[in-house]
């Protein structure tokens, strides 16, 4: 079982606590080309593999992170790179994994109401449990955990 709501430091993988049940094998494994299409590939990978599982709330919630995690990757290795992503299940949530091989860490911004972007990990932040970075042998990990159960 998950933990509610956490706060997480920038730069730390998700607990023991926070992932346990998680399967050990991803349930969706995808290498994403960058560029303009990236984002619809990875929604419609995800809704694909999820639609007959989750509640349409949860349903929504999962293209909604999967697909600012992955824009905010393609955008930040460019056109030609690849960015990996990964789902893992668990108990009531999914553990969504973005990697790229950028070595700038994500940051949450401050837009202004006339901002046209700049609110995507601020949009990851309202519908997780939890979410972070952290570095690996792949690059730069970003992660987040999806509920897929309604909350107690």
């Amino acid at each position: 079982m998950l933990l509610p709501r956490t706060t997480t430091e920038y730069g730390t993988a998700p607990t023991l606590s926070q992932l346990h049940g998680h399967q050990a094998v991803p349930l969706l494994t995808r290498g994403i080309p960058a560029g303009p299409a990236a984002a619809r590939t990875a929604r419609l990978e995800a809704r694909g593999r999820f639609k007959e599982e989750l509640l349409p709330e949860a349903a929504d919630n999962l293209e909604l992170v999967v697909t600012e995690l992955v824009t905010n990757a393609s955008e930040v290795t460019g056109e030609g790179a690849t960015v990996q992503m990964r789902i893992r299940s668990a108990d009531g949530a999914l553990l969504v994994e973005v990697i790229d091989d950028c070595p700038v860490a994500p940051k949450p911004r401050s837009p202004s109401d006339d901002d046209e972007e700049g609110r995507g990990l601020l949009l990851v932040d309202s519908v997780c449990t939890s979410w972070g970075w952290h570095w690996s042998d792949e690059g730069k990990t970003v992660w987040a955990i999806v509920p897929t159960a309604p909350c107690a």
